[in-house]
């Protein structure tokens, strides 16, 4: 593991430790539970966004089936799909 330092504002830092003292853990763990959770949820609405994309470059080869595609529809899709 890596040992970095981190500035933050008083008030963001009271929260931090409220937050840790509430879930039980420690500030370290508080953040890199935060980080953690970040960078997953970084990485689904960028996959969300390329099938998006992608759902529009369809649809001018597929027309209007394509073009009908919700967010709910990708979202659905991201759910069932074995990876």
């Amino acid at each position: 593991m890596k040992d970095i330092h981190l500035t933050l504002p008083d008030l963001t830092a009271e929260k931090v430790d409220c937050l840790a003292r509430e879930f039980h853990e420690t500030r370290n763990r508080l953040i890199r539970r935060a980080l953690e959770e970040f960078f997953e949820s970084e990485r689904k609405r960028k996959l969300a966004e390329e099938m998006r994309r992608y759902a529009q470059k369809m649809a001018k080869k597929s027309g209007e089936f394509v073009k009908e595609f919700e967010p709910s529809v990708v979202k659905k899709l991201l759910k069932e799909t074995k990876w």
